[in-house]
């Protein structure tokens, strides 16, 4: 056991939990992961994100894109060339590096949930046309393909982001707890 635990010096230790606190602060919150996965899915117009990310006020939606378009994550583009004039929202390819972050911290969340309950909770049906897993598959769906939490277009599917919330929690306690073995 003792073989396992990776050495750090007090420098290394303050870098990784900046750097952690740094991508924390970027997508931490209850809305920002939901709307960069709404966007990927294909909602780029305001409307369709605030009806995409069900329960999020106008003005918070607003806000979370300002603070996503700041970190790089989302491109506001107005669009003259339409009528009337709209302002759509585009996820950068920059957003598309969070794919494999998202992706190791469902799987982790979904292990410690197994773990705690002791159980299985949820069976994904990936043939059926209407479940979430069957559009997540298509590989024109999302960069996100494999959360089976993204909206689907169209659909009356909203992204419950409980489960990573919970994940996320979870790190945060493990962290503060024993953040980091020091030299000595």
């Amino acid at each position: 056991m003792e073989e396992q635990k990776k050495m750090y010096t007090e420098v290394e230790c303050a870098r990784n939990l900046a750097a952690v606190e740094d991508a924390l602060y970027v997508l931490g919150g209850k809305w920002k992961l939901r709307i960069v996965i709404a966007l990927v899915s294909g909602y780029h117009r305001f409307n369709e994100i605030q009806r995409a990310v069900h329960g999020i006020s106008a003005r918070l939606l607003s806000n979370e894109l300002k603070s996503l378009e700041m970190n790089g994550l989302v491109k506001r583009l107005e669009r003259s060339d339409l009528k009337p004039a709209t302002i759509e929202y585009l996820p950068t390819p920059y957003a598309a590096t969070l794919k494999e972050i998202v992706s190791v911290m469902g799987n982790w969340g979904r292990q410690h949930k197994e773990r705690i309950t002791g159980k299985k909770k949820i069976h994904y049906d990936y043939n059926t046309p209407n479940s979430i897993p069957y559009a997540c598959k298509k590989p024109e769906f999302s960069p996100f393909s494999l959360l089976p939490c993204c909206n689907i277009p169209g659909s009356n599917k909203t992204l419950d982001n409980r489960k990573m919330r919970h994940a996320v929690a979870c790190l945060i306690l493990s962290l503060i707890s024993n953040p980091c073995y020091h030299k000595a």
